[in-house]
């Protein structure tokens, strides 16, 4: 890659990512407030491949182009409230990085009086997908950055209610 086509790349992310930004943490927080006292809290764990890449034979269920490996049901209040905490600190706490890949390994899904939010959350590369149908964005999409120092005690949650993620 020569020069110009690194500074290229380099001016493109770093205004796809401004662009998808939520406005405020604040804003965020609100958002995930359904988790709080949410009427049905689904955790996914998730092969961090797309779904896509797998041959035909070996897809199954499926949570926005990556195939569950396992999901729980998280119905403890106080463990949800936790959860909306943690992701709400790691939005809060980046300080606008990113990387270019996508291996998402967490999903959340919250459903309340009708309404969905899904979350696909690549640590990796702390980037959380915000699947929300009251939002209109070309991409279908949301993007809201994270930071990896909330994965340890999110991907306990996880396994706590017996989820195995994918290795990094």
């Amino acid at each position: 890659m020569n020069v110009f086509q690194s500074v290229t790349a380099s001016v493109l992310a770093s205004f796809l990512v401004a662009c998808s930004l939520p406005t405020a943490s604040g804003d965020v927080l609100e958002r995930l407030n359904p988790l709080d006292g949410a009427a049905r809290v689904e955790l996914y764990a998730l092969r961090p491949e797309p779904a896509r890449l797998a041959p035909a034979g070996d897809r199954t269920r499926e949570f926005h182009g990556y195939e569950v490996l396992g999901e729980a049901a998280l119905t403890d209040p106080a463990l949800a409230t936790q959860l909306a905490r943690l992701i709400s600190r790691g939005v809060a706490e980046n300080d606008g990085s990113a990387a270019l890949c996508f291996n998402p390994r967490h999903g959340v899904r919250v459903v309340r009086d009708g309404h969905t939010l899904d979350l696909v959350i690549c640590y990796e590369c702390m980037q959380i997908y915000v699947y929300d149908p009251h939002v209109t964005n070309p991409n279908g999409f949301e993007t809201w950055l994270t930071t990896q120092s909330v994965e340890p005690d999110v991907t306990r949650i996880f396994e706590g209610l017996g989820l195995t993620l994918a290795p990094n």
